[in-house]
């Protein structure tokens, strides 16, 4: 499943079409009413809240959750085709440029009050300049639940999947067991940290990377992708 750096990153890229006139269609057929209520209205903002997009249109949201299989495209003017398989195709009407969505867990339409309860959901945002530790720190003290399941729980903290999860963990030499409400403020501090600076690098490196320059003696843009991480997936 894709996590949150990648979510910001489509978030980031997807300015572009911020402000334009667009035409919405489903390719797919399974979403064609959403489709037909948003073709020819103007994308007022784009966001990201954890792994959740977020396309502002008025008055309801675009929300889309990539889920374990969903992928989106991006296809300038000239290379577009009509693609059958996708769920969704947005067009910017000045430019042409578009991107395409394919198999989403939620491709829906939100009214304002639903946009709120689904963030109300959801815990901090590494990655967002609003995110509060103190939200996360005070769940945590009253979790009972492992650090490993803690960290995936999006209510409590949003964008970290397993594979962040992993590599944090074994950078601070942390049992995945171990009582999340057993950590100090110190240690909490020390996590927080962590995980938003290397989420940050994975948003601007389009890639999970939490292995060190330092040690490989290479800078990141030329790690193999078998250098990029730590533990996930990786045996003795």
């Amino acid at each position: 499943m894709p996590e949150g750096h990648l979510i910001h990153r489509v978030a980031d890229d997807h300015q572009i079409f911020v402000g334009a006139t667009v035409k919405v269609r489903s390719p797919d057929g399974r979403f064609m009413f959403g489709a037909e209520e948003l073709d020819s209205q103007t994308l007022q903002s784009v966001d990201a809240w954890g792994k959740h997009l977020l396309y502002q249109f008025k008055p309801k949201t675009l929300h889309i959750h990539l889920g374990l299989e969903g992928s989106i495209r991006f296809r300038k003017a000239h290379t577009l085709h009509e693609d059958q398989r996708a769920r969704l195709l947005v067009q910017d009407e000045r430019t042409g440029d578009s991107f395409l969505l394919y198999n989403p867990l939620h491709c829906e339409l939100l009214s304002s009050f639903a946009r709120k309860d689904l963030i109300r959901r959801l815990g901090p945002d590494l990655l967002r300049p609003d995110a509060d530790p103190e939200i996360t720190w005070t769940l945590m003290q009253r979790s009972q639940a492992g650090l490993g399941e803690f960290l995936l729980d999006q209510s409590c903290i949003s964008g970290i999947g397993n594979i962040y999860r992993s590599e944090i963990l074994f950078l601070l030499r942390m049992h995945p067991h171990r009582r999340a409400g057993s950590l100090t403020r110190e240690e909490f501090d020390t996590l927080w940290r962590l995980a938003a600076d290397l989420l940050e690098v994975g948003r601007h490196h389009n890639a999970i990377i939490t292995a060190s320059p330092k040690r490989l003696g290479k800078p990141r843009e030329q790690m193999h992708r078998s250098e990029r991480v730590l533990v996930y997936r990786k045996r003795e």
